[in-house]
């Protein structure tokens, strides 16, 4: 329990404690003077516990980033005066001094898988009411918040959302912009730019703590999707094992099943179904499942130009990444083949030995998961991967 609140526990403890002793000799009168005095420590109080509860989010452990901005500023129509460097930041919609918010993130580190973006404001109404605000999207113009004024501002482009602010008690106040990240993100963008600004030409003054406030700073929080896939290697037109996806040896690249994953290379020559009828003079040996029948040759000269590696795009994080190699009809190679460079499957088959499997938990720093032979091996074939996100 944070300190503020231990504190108006203690205070209502003792206030109750001598109440009581009050009443037995006045019973009536206290009873009045204790509902009053009650209601006014609540009232007084109320801020406080608000603010406690809602300070600030810690992150979930790998899957949830909060952002403060890199810019955030009011500008004033008709000013040339640069707010900056003020803790607040001020909404107007009438009156001499219409003022707007405008705030710029940075998307380093956000995951290109996205879950959700909410965007988070500490606000309050300068007055008693309420006072809508709308959040937009504006234009690519390059500003600083140690420079831009009302004549130098972007223009605006489109409405993102709104919200209501009640009250001169500052409170949380919470616009979703997964979508509006998520085109960023799509778009290659490193940073996403919105201004705040009223919905109406109200005379009242939204007040919003700004990223130069010691506490309270605006947020983007970003929720990274929890990423997990299954791959089976094999040609176009053969049967999938259930609950897996088809990799056809293609070149990296966004799939219609909307991941993105694939080879550094051709490697549509490389995948094979080891039950298919072309094999028929070497019989297969019995798999365990239909996973284990199908292969993608990894640096047969025969099949691919130069030793290819396969990725997919995973938000950064731990995975538990399991993957097989073998071939149901061969046993002429030598497999060790690495997962972000750590040696994941390591062995040599034999007539009645035929797959080898392996499990390791590793970190993708660059957006990444990467598959790549072993430089001890040879004739690498890999029939499935599995990748399930590890929670910290």
């Amino acid at each position: 329990m944070k300190q503020p609140l231990k504190v108006f526990l203690k205070i209502l403890r003792l206030f109750m404690t001598g109440a009581g002793r009050i009443a037995a000799n006045a019973k009536h009168e206290t009873r009045i003077t204790e509902r009053r005095l009650l209601l006014v420590l609540v009232v007084l109080w109320m801020p406080t516990l608000s603010s406690v509860a809602d300070d600030g989010l810690a992150p979930d452990p790998g899957n949830r980033i909060v952002l403060h901005p890199s810019d955030d500023a009011t500008v004033r129509q008709g000013s040339r005066k640069n707010l900056g460097a003020e803790p607040t930041l001020e909404v107007k919609g009438s009156g001499i001094d219409v003022a707007e918010a405008c705030l710029r993130f940075s998307l380093d580190g956000v995951p290109n898988l996205l879950a959700a973006a909410r965007l988070r404001l500490y606000a309050n109404v300068s007055d008693p009411g309420s006072m809508s605000l709308m959040v937009r999207s504006v234009s690519p113009t390059p500003w600083t918040e140690s420079t831009i004024i009302w004549k130098t501002k972007a223009d605006h482009l489109d409405t993102l959302g709104k919200f209501n602010v009640v009250g001169i008690s500052p409170a949380w106040y919470e616009v979703d912009l997964t979508e509006f990240v998520a085109h960023a993100i799509q778009a290659g963008r490193t940073t996403i730019e919105i201004a705040v600004i009223a919905e109406d030409a109200s005379s009242k003054k939204a007040v919003i703590r700004s990223k130069e406030a010691d506490r309270f700073m605006p947020e983007l929080i970003i929720s990274g999707a929890m990423f997990e896939a299954k791959i089976m290697f094999l040609p176009r037109g053969r049967p999938l094992a259930e609950g897996y996806l088809p990799d056809y040896g293609e070149i990296f690249g966004k799939r219609t099943n909307g991941l993105e994953y694939g080879w550094s290379g051709d490697a549509t020559r490389g995948v094979d179904d080891r039950t298919a009828d072309k094999f028929a003079y070497k019989p297969a040996l019995k798999a365990r499942d239909r996973r284990y029948e199908t292969v993608c040759h990894m640096d047969f000269k025969s099949y691919v130009a130069e030793p290819v590696s396969w990725e997919i795009a995973v938000p950064n994080g731990k995975y538990k990444v399991h993957l097989s190699a073998g071939d149901a009809r061969f046993f002429d190679s030598v497999y060790a083949i690495d997962v972000e460079g750590v040696l994941t499957v390591d062995g040599i088959p034999d007539s009645d030995h035929r797959w080898f499997e392996g499990t390791k938990v590793v970190m993708v720093k660059d957006g990444r998961l990467t598959v790549s032979g072993h430089p001890n091996g040879d004739n690498n074939k890999i029939n499935f991967i599995d990748i399930t996100p590890v929670k910290e």
